[in-house]
């Protein structure tokens, strides 16, 4: 547990992680979206460039999706008074979704999934695997919605009581 003088800091050390993984994930994911391999059948069909694109956009999925569930949302919940170190991880996503901070556990829940399936290589299933790199490209945009709608949260709720900072600037 950070001590309650210390959580506006770290909110703020955890937005800013946050948002240099949003901007990685965004470009690979604008890379990705152009790859015509993506479109083939077999793993082979991907030159070592585009393998680099999914390899990243793959790492910036995890650790974004890390830093809001492991940083963001355990910090705010204890700004808000509504943490306490016993209950699990599905407590704060419910507590979460009740107020609005993000849309759906089922949709959190979903892309952790997806993000535990990609941790793992499956080199003797290459059909698994691809379609796994299809399922990131189609539900990366979920996750960077995710991410806008915590971020826009805090600045419309929280704005005024914590610092300025370039992490809670609204376009930042």
């Amino acid at each position: 547990m950070i001590p309650h003088a210390e959580l506006p800091a770290a909110l703020h050390s955890a937005l800013a992680e946050c948002q240099r993984h949003q901007q990685l994930l965004q470009s690979a994911w604008q890379e990705a979206n152009l790859l015509p391999a993506l479109q083939g059948t077999t793993l082979e069909a991907f030159a070592p460039e585009e393998l680099r694109i999914l390899d990243q956009l793959a790492f910036r999925f995890g650790k974004l999706q890390d830093s809001l569930g492991r940083r963001v949302l355990p910090t705010l919940m204890q700004i808000l008074l509504e943490w306490s170190e016993q209950e699990s991880f599905l407590d704060i996503l419910q507590r979460a979704e009740k107020r609005r901070i993000i849309p759906s556990v089922s949709a959190w829940l979903a892309l952790r999934q997806l993000r535990n399936q990609l941790a793992h290589e499956y080199p003797d299933h290459p059909e698994r695997v691809l379609s796994n790199l299809r399922a990131l490209v189609e539900q990366t945009p979920l996750l960077l919605t995710i991410h806008h709608h915590l971020r826009s949260w805090i600045i419309d709720h929280l704005g005024d009581s914590l610092p300025n900072h370039p992490a809670l600037e609204p376009h930042a």
